[in-house]
């Protein structure tokens, strides 16, 4: 036929176009209609059961899903959940945070979009699709708070590309002067309250870049104290 799932869908909506679904797979229709259709632009492939009958059954997505894990790349950073994040040397709201950031279950724009929830998912301050990197070290707003900070490691966050490497070397950050307190961690937490004040409030004012400094200070003072 060399028809394509983009051909059946709305080219606006992005959903299901019901009435050329019918047209075209009038007995398929209904089983059709049971497939979200991906908000993100997922490309066309071809998909195919691996097992001798051809037929998708819980066991076959089971084995399937499995072999994927396996052949993972072994070079992938793994997050040791408690060393890397709970107990590190900052507030019990600014661990949730980061967790929530290794998860990706942050209510950013990307991960708006991939739930079809209807509101701005552009980065605030360049227009492009707000992922988790981007908000949180490329974003031109992010860099300039990241400049302020005096690292005894220099620090690019244009270098970032994977969000759990950062979280895992973030740990080791010292900033001067040295007061041995890691503050890796602690300035991703205002960039995020920054880009949130900005979108709810009605008149969408901006926090500055030395603003956005104050709260990771208090989360420094929070840590020399519990040491």
């Amino acid at each position: 036929m060399g028809m394509k799932v983009a051909d059946l869908l709305d080219k606006t909506t992005l959903e299901w176009d019901r009435i050329k679904v019918h047209n075209t797979l009038p007995e398929l229709a209904k089983q059709v209609f049971c497939v979200k259709p991906s908000k993100a632009g997922v490309k066309n492939r071809v998909c195919r059961i691996p097992n001798s009958s051809r037929e998708y059954t819980t066991k076959s997505g089971y084995y399937t899903a499995e072999a994927q894990l396996t052949q993972l790349d072994e070079s992938q950073v793994n997050l040791e959940w408690t060393a890397d994040i709970w107990k590190g040397d900052c507030s019990p709201k600014l661990k949730v945070f980061i967790w929530r950031c290794a998860l990706e279950a942050i209510a950013i724009g990307e991960n708006l979009m991939k739930r079809g929830i209807n509101i701005s998912t552009s980065c605030i301050h360049l227009g492009v699709v707000e992922i988790m990197v981007h908000l949180l070290f490329h974003c031109p707003y992010a860099r300039r708070v990241w400049s302020l900070i005096l690292f005894k490691t220099p620090f690019e966050p244009l270098q970032i590309s994977d969000l759990k490497t950062r979280l895992k070397v973030g740990n080791s950050f010292d900033a001067l002067p040295p007061t041995g307190v890691a503050a890796g961690p602690l300035f991703p937490w205002n960039t995020f309250r920054a880009r949130y004040s900005y979108k709810s409030s009605s008149g969408g004012s901006r926090m500055g870049k030395n603003e956005s400094m104050n709260h990771p200070n208090a989360e420094m003072e929070y840590s020399r104290k519990r040491r």
